[in-house]
Parts: C-alpha cells; sequence; structure tokens
C-alpha cells in the first residue's frame, strides 16, 4: 500500500469519525448565586418570611441559606460580627444578602470590615435590606451599640453590585424615614409601601414577594423561573 494511499485512508477516517466535543471544566463553569438570609432583633431563621423565601428560591434552582445568629433578644454586636464575618469572605461566586431590621445594619458593619481588611478582593453580587436602619432607634435604646460602627457608605455602594431598601410608612419599630435616609446613604433604590409594618409574621407576613421580586431582576433567571410580582 502506498504512502498517499495510507495518508488518505487516514484522512477519511478523521472526517468519518464521531466528534466528542469535551465539557467545559468544571473551573470554566459559570457560578452559581448563594442567597444568604439574615434575621433581625428576637427573631430566628424560622420566624416571619424567611423559611417562604428560602423554599421559594430553592424550588427556582437558587441555593440560598438563612442564618442564624447568636442570643437575638439580647444580640451583642461582636457576637453578631463574628458569625456574619465568616459569611462576607466568601467571594469565590455571586452572594446575595437579605437582611431583615437588625440584621440588616449588622451585615453593613461586616461588609465594611471585608473591605477595610481586603479593597481589592471584597465584592458582593447583591443587597436586599428590609426595614433597615443605620441611625438609633427611639424604641429600642438597647441597639444603639449596633449603630456605633464607622460605616463607609459610598465604599460599600462600590464593592456591591445591586441594592434596594425596602420599607413601610406604617412601620411602628423602624420609622419608614430612618430606611429611606439609609437608602440615601447608600446610593440605593428605595421600595416604599404604603403600609406593611415592620414585615413580621405576626402581622401575617409569611411570605414578601417583593424580595423575591428583587432578587429575580438581580440575578437575571427572567420572569419565567420566577413567576412573581413585586406586589407586597
Amino acid at each position: 500500500m502506498s504512502c498517499s494511499f495510507k495518508c488518505l485512508c487516514m484522512l477519511l477516517l478523521g472526517v468519518c469519525a464521531r466528534v466528542v466535543v469535551a465539557a467545559p471544566a468544571a473551573s470554566e463553569r459559570p457560578a452559581q448565586p448563594l442567597v444568604i438570609i439574615i434575621h433581625g432583633y428576637a427573631a430566628t431563621p424560622a420566624d416571619h418570611w424567611f423559611g417562604w423565601l428560602e423554599n421559594a428560591l430553592t424550588e427556582r434552582g437558587i441555593e440560598a441559606r438563612r442564618i442564624a445568629l447568636p442570643d437575638p433578644t439580647a444580640p451583642k454586636p461582636r457576637a453578631w460580627a463574628e458569625r456574619l464575618d465568616l459569611l462576607t469572605r466568601n467571594t469565590q461566586r455571586p452572594v446575595y444578602f437579605v437582611a431583615h431590621s437588625l440584621g440588616g445594619i449588622a451585615l453593613l458593619a461586616s461588609l465594611q470590615r471585608r473591605i477595610d481588611a481586603d479593597p481589592a478582593g471584597a465584592h458582593w453580587a447583591g443587597l436586599v435590606l428590609v426595614s433597615a436602619f443605620a441611625d438609633p432607634l427611639p424604641a429600642l435604646p438597647q441597639l444603639d451599640a449596633f449603630v456605633a460602627a464607622r460605616l463607609d457608605f459610598d465604599a460599600i455602594h462600590a464593592h456591591v453590585d445591586r441594592q434596594l431598601v425596602i420599607t413601610a410608612r406604617d412601620d411602628p419599630i423602624v420609622p419608614f424615614n430612618l430606611s429611606m435616609a439609609l437608602a440615601e446613604r447608600l446610593h440605593s433604590p428605595l421600595l416604599l409601601a404604603p403600609d406593611g409594618g415592620h414585615f413580621l409574621g405576626r402581622d401575617g407576613y409569611t411570605r414578601l414577594p417583593a424580595v423575591l421580586s428583587a432578587l429575580r431582576d438581580m440575578i437575571g433567571a427572567g420572569n419565567d423561573r420566577f413567576g412573581c410580582n413585586a406586589s407586597l
């Protein structure tokens, strides 16, 4: 068999051979988002709308975790900081935070510490703050220590891709003007509901579609996957 004939056969075999496309390596696949849900004062991960939100996200293929913070009825900034600082170090995948009430200012303080420690590496995908504040609450002076931390709101804004603050005009615990002031400092959009109070389970808020809708927009999964609207 001549050399030229052998070469022709090899070429034909190569054309007819089954083409196998290798799957992308794990390192080349897009990182999956993670949503971390943080409760507030005198609450647990089982309260209010937190479980509903975790389940709704899980059903749509989004990993979500509810986080328990120590001694919620007598919270200490240092104890909460130690727990939250472990969470804010995760910057290897898109991380979205949802924080209610006191959990919001505690989270912002943790983000600030991470920014101070690693300004080049500190980055988060999204932040949804519900009934949040950054000033002393007239009705709850025992929480003043949480608002004593120095926060650079411009820096936090620069290190978080998207933010939203949600509040209600009739909130009896965190006056809505305090949430509005926080949104302004963060340069964040504000969703101001005419009613809803503090969005507590005992007031009927065991679901909060506005939060799910905000995450839908932030994650960019599309209406066909999330199927909810922004109603409160």
